[in-house]
């Protein structure tokens, strides 16, 4: 017989794994849609020294998808950046004219998009949360498993 103890353990476990998914999957959901958003703006060719103007304010963040992000100069220097694969991020904390610069010798190909940081990053936080609190709960649920199980057989032997 499986004690009380044990199947709230195993209850507790499965709602932690179910909130990590959920989790995991508002964050794959929210990628993917700012990347369709930015796939939607046509490419521009950006030739040897030319640079594109923009304006940023500090609600926004800057993502370009370019065929050589290292040729990518933003000017001012941005308070982060991080590029993985193609894809550069970019987040000023002030009101900003940002030009783009291109610093190789030969023409790449860029598509860039504004976008608010709480459109950006709010489904991100969300997300972090649930992952957080399904791991915990995942951790408590285990703990409460085999907890039930030793006080399961103390009571066999001593019966």
């Amino acid at each position: 017989m499986v004690s009380k103890i044990v199947v709230s353990g195993v209850v507790v476990l499965v709602l932690g794994i179910i909130l990590a998914v959920v989790g995991a999957v508002t964050a794959t959901n929210n990628a993917l849609s700012l990347f369709n958003q930015l796939k939607s703006v046509p490419l521009s060719s950006l030739s040897p020294g030319s640079f594109i103007s923009l304006s940023i304010y500090p609600t926004s963040v800057l993502i370009i998808e370019s065929s050589n992000p290292s040729c990518i100069s933003p000017s001012p220097a941005p308070y982060a950046s991080k590029t993985t694969a193609n894809i550069t991020i970019i987040v000023y904390n002030k009101t900003s004219a940002v030009n783009i610069i291109n610093n190789c010798t030969f023409n790449i190909m860029l598509r860039y998009k504004a976008f608010s940081v709480s459109a950006a990053s709010s489904p991100f936080i969300t997300s972090g949360y649930l992952i957080l609190l399904g791991g915990v709960l995942f951790i408590v649920g285990i703990i409460t498993v085999v907890v039930g199980f030793v006080l399961g057989r103390r009571r066999r032997v001593k019966a």
